[in-house]
């Protein structure tokens, strides 16, 4: 608890080249991150897993307050708390992950975390497969997109995901769809987010977004589209 990388990533832990981490019944606290990753920074060819922990109160200057993920090794994340960090303009004030390595999150919360810019909860820019299941994204913020998730990657599936009370300044107070793949929303509930456009749910018009016994309720916009803007 309580360590800084003045100028640089990972306020509590970095990892780089061939690297193997594994984190468990751990809490990351009060970190703070002149780059990315608040409490961890993983790079290149890190495995991370992440299971059964805490990451509260984190600051990054750039992305991924509590986390960030950059990396060709695989991240896996289950029964996490991502509580209470904050992330500057590279957004993801939970989460940020980036790299070919594939993502899977499962029974985890992302509350109550912050971003300058875009996805309050977590920010998606994998360009390998992500999967999130039976995890609740709720009262995060955005000063940008994306008020609980925003999603830039390829191919991203939630399943299972309330995603309730978020909000963001601009689009998606729930969800920010710019994924260069597809969105595929199953059995999900997204309820009570606002945003200027798109309460629940904002999908750009080059994306595509796939839905399933999912509910839209109860969201709010400024502007367009109280639940969905497309």
């Amino acid at each position: 608890a309580r360590n800084s990388a003045i100028a640089g990533g990972g306020g509590g832990i970095f990892t780089d080249l061939e690297v193997d981490l594994t984190l468990t019944e751990t809490v990351l606290s009060h970190n703070t991150a002149g780059s990315d990753g608040g409490a961890v920074r993983s790079e290149h060819k890190t495995t991370t897993v992440v299971s059964d922990s805490a990451f509260t109160d984190n600051i990054a200057a750039g992305g991924g307050g509590g986390l960030s993920a950059f990396a060709e090794g695989a991240l896996s994340i289950e029964g996490v708390v991502f509580s209470g960090n904050r992330a500057g303009l590279d957004g993801g004030g939970g989460l940020s992950t980036d790299g070919p390595g594939e993502v899977d999150i499962d029974e985890t919360t992302f509350s109550s975390n912050f971003a300058e810019g875009y996805g309050g909860g977590l920010a998606i820019n994998s360009f390998g497969a992500v999967t999130m299941t039976d995890s609740t994204v709720r009262d995060n913020t955005s000063l940008g997109r994306g008020g609980g998730l925003s999603d830039q990657g390829k191919e991203v599936t939630l399943a299972r995901v309330y995603i309730y009370a978020n909000s963001a300044a601009e689009d998606g107070g729930g969800i920010d769809n710019k994924s260069g793949g597809a969105l595929e929303v199953l059995d999900s509930t997204i309820h009570k987010n606002t945003a200027a456009n798109g309460g629940g749910l904002a999908n750009a018009a080059d994306s595509t977004l796939l839905g399933s016994r999912s509910t839209l309720r109860e969201n709010r916009a400024g502007g367009n589209g109280g639940g969905l803007a497309n």
